[in-house]
């Protein structure tokens, strides 16, 4: 049971990581069209 906990956890952190990553991305792409 403790397994599929840390497996849980580690996808939340994954998307969350993913998600700051695209996140980063889209500002860039913004910075890009405002230069």
């Amino acid at each position: 049971m403790k397994k599929v906990n840390i497996v849980h956890e580690n996808e939340v952190t994954w998307i969350i990581l993913n998600r700051e990553e695209l996140r980063n991305a889209i500002d860039e792409e913004v910075m890009d069209e405002l230069l």
